[in-house]
């Protein structure tokens, strides 16, 4: 390696090797130089020697963090970790050079690391599975000779908060089918969060990578900017003596500290922060450069006990101040005084930017209406008791306000989510009503990306397919980002669309590392595409973050009977507790192992449960045993009885592969108003 190399220093504890070994693969695949493998050092003196060197000489340093390195309070790899820290010690501000790697779920503010590490970006690649969008990143930066201050971006938090709220399913009269998207409560999010899905589910560091599918029309590349970003600069210290530095420091750390733990935010870190401290530049050139649509700043003004702390929240585009505050103050505990702030501010920030960026009209609520939409979004479980509770809600909202336009959006989204769990004749009612709620949305503020949104989910639950793209693409025109999440959902299921989904859920997991859903659609997306190795690890993440998330034993097992491993299947069989889903594992896994007895006893029993709505079942087990006649027959059943879930896995599921070359599926296809 020479001085004008760009290779990566991959660091890490020899217990973290194969998934260190994951990462570095994934970077030499894409054409990048990495020094990692231990076969290319010898150990004593020239080890060391050679160590040295790399870490001097590389252009990125990669430290690899886990429950292991954190349980090795000894090992070579922190030598490795100081060496890299004291060689940031005589770079430029804001050089992009450490990237940690957090593998597993360890806490990064807690983590055992130089404090320099907690001062730039973790990227959480769990198991050292290694997505695109991070190699696009090291690339990246190794391409350019600019600091790239989202390096300084706060770590990620990894917040537990799922887009479902709660395992996202379909209830059709005693039979649970996993629906394939995160329906009402992911809208929910939406209603009250500006811009919630353009930064939740994509990585917006920089331009995030266009999403594209041969079969259907490409979304359109992202804006550089997130829509919910802010830099918190350093507050003013504005005391007589002028020697409270230290105290609006410390403040301004906590703010930044306590809003980096949203989801629905992308906060510059520190060491951005503070770059432009004694800077001269203005607020516009501050957003520019740190790439945000926010900026928080203020002043500290502290005589004795007594405290006058000043916020103002700026918007970027034209600098006119949302809002600002002034909190009076007698200090008696700084650390719960700052945590008190810090409480207030984050909620007048996700209120003012909400009130001033997602309407057009710029339409302020009534405070009594405004309480009652938290009330309606509070409760995000995914049952008949939930969804009349938020009707009510939003409708006692609407009633103290008419022309709130969110309020209405958040109507028809719970209506929608209700319809999901209705009975036949109450769906088209339903229908109707979150259709009508939706239009009125429109009607008041047709600007309103959320509101497109749900219109575009209430036109997929009738079935126009076109309708339901033009409303997430005029979202996605307002708010870059919005309607990407339906969009990908749909092509999948309407194109089988499957790379561009796992593209997609990568990029989300990076932002949301702990995200069971996530990780569930991601593994059935990787399942369907043949990459049963990563599915299986997906699966067993979100046993491991949520062990009761629904079905994922059954996810795992279909996964695990797809790599012949029939035992550990059956294993993983036993532990779903849905009986005719625990059916219909038995009747694979039984059949695949030659006992074909028992799967007869299982297919059997499976059958017995479908009357009120398992059909597609059965004919997922039959056309995996081969019998294809039976198989049409009861998809046949199954469209007879309105099964509204199976146009969402018909054309992605391997199940149905076998069905796939026969004229009827063809015919099936059109049924469910389907392309071929």
């Amino acid at each position: 390696m020479t001085e004008t190399s760009k290779a990566v220093f991959v660091s890490y504890a020899s217990e973290d090797g194969e998934a260190a070994s994951r990462i570095a693969s994934a970077l030499r695949a894409a054409g990048l130089e990495v020094w990692f493998d231990q076969s290319e050092l010898r150990g004593g003196d020239a080890w060391d020697r050679q160590i040295r060197k790399q870490i001097r000489e590389c252009a990125l340093f990669v430290p690899i963090i886990s429950a292991q390195s954190e349980a090795r309070i000894e090992g070579y790899f922190r030598r490795e970790w100081r060496l890299a820290v004291e060689r940031t010690q005589d770079m430029a501000d804001g050089t992009p050079f450490l990237v940690p790697v957090n593998i597993d779920n360890t806490h990064d503010a807690s983590a055992r690391v130089p404090d320099q590490f907690h001062h730039v970006q973790w990227t959480r690649l769990l198991n050292g599975v290694t997505p695109p969008a991070f190699v696009e990143r090291v690339s990246r930066l190794l391409s350019s000779d600019k600091p790239d201050v989202h390096m300084h971006s706060s770590p990620d938090r990894g917040a537990l908060t799922s887009p479902a709220g709660a395992s996202a399913q379909r209830v059709r009269k005693g039979r649970t089918v996993r629906v394939r998207y995160a329906l009402w409560a992911t809208i929910a999010a939406a209603i009250l969060g500006s811009g919630y899905l353009a930064d939740r589910f994509l990585i917006a560091k920089q331009s995030a990578a266009p999403l594209a599918v041969t079969a259907a029309p490409a979304i359109a590349a992202k804006s550089a900017k997130a829509e919910r970003s802010i830099a918190v600069l350093p507050f003013v210290d504005m005391s007589e003596k002028h020697d409270q530095e230290y105290f609006s420091d410390g403040l301004s750390e906590e703010l930044i500290d306590r809003l980096s733990r949203s989801a629905t935010l992308r906060v510059i870190s520190r060491t951005s922060c503070f770059y432009f401290k004694g800077k001269q530049a203005t607020v516009s050139e501050i957003a520019k450069t740190l790439s945000v649509t926010h900026v928080l700043e203020g002043s500290v003004r502290k005589s004795g006990n007594s405290l006058r702390i000043t916020v103002q929240l700026i918007r970027a585009s034209d600098g006119i101040d949302l809002w600002s505050r002034t909190y009076d103050r007698t200090l008696r505990d700084i650390f719960k005084l700052q945590d008190e702030i810090a409480s207030a501010v984050d909620r007048e920030l996700e209120i003012a930017i909400w009130n001033s960026s997602e309407s057009s009209s710029l339409h302020s609520p009534k405070p009594a209406a405004y309480d009652l939409v938290l009330l309606a979004k509070a409760d995000r479980s995914f049952n008949v008791e939930s969804f009349e509770r938020s009707i009510k809600y939003y409708r006692e909202a609407i009633a103290l306000d008419p022309d709130y336009a969110l309020a209405w959006a958040g109507l028809a989204s719970v209506l929608s989510g209700k319809e999901q769990l209705a009975n036949p004749e109450e769906t088209k009612v339903l229908q109707e009503q979150a259709r009508d709620a939706a239009a009125k949305a429109l009607a008041i503020d047709p600007n309103l990306a959320a509101a497109h949104v749900v219109s575009g989910v209430v036109r997929e639950d009738t079935g126009d397919w076109d309708g339901a793209e033009i409303e997430y693409e005029k979202a996605n025109a307002l708010k870059p980002g919005s309607g990407d999440f339906y969009l990908v959902f749909l092509r999948t299921f309407r194109y089988g669309a499957l790379n561009q989904a796992i593209d997609f859920y990568q990029t989300a997991l990076l932002r949301d590392p702990l995200d069971a859903t996530y990780f569930t659609k991601l593994g059935q997306a990787l399942r369907n595409s043949g990459r049963f190795e990563e599915a299986a690890i997906a699966f067993r993440r979100v046993i491991e973050i949520e062990p009761d998330f629904d079905s994922e034993h059954e996810e795992l097992a279909r996964t695990l009977l797809r790599l012949g491993k029939q035992q550990e299947a059956l294993s993983e069989a036993e532990r779903e507790p849905d009986k005719s889903e625990r059916a219909a594992l038995h009747a694979l896994i039984f059949w695949d192992m030659g006992h074909q007895a028992e799967a007869d006893v299982a297919l059997q029993e499976l059958k017995a449960t479908s009357n009120d709505g398992g059909q597609a079942a059965v004919a997922e087990v039959l056309a995996h045993r081969g019998d294809t006649n039976a198989a049409f027959e009861w998809l046949d059943q199954a469209i007879r009885k309105n099964d509204a879930m199976l146009k969402y896995y018909i054309k992605t599921d391997l199940e149905f592969a076998p069905l796939r070359s026969d004229a009827r599926y063809k015919t099936l296809l059109h049924k469910l108003n389907l392309p071929e």
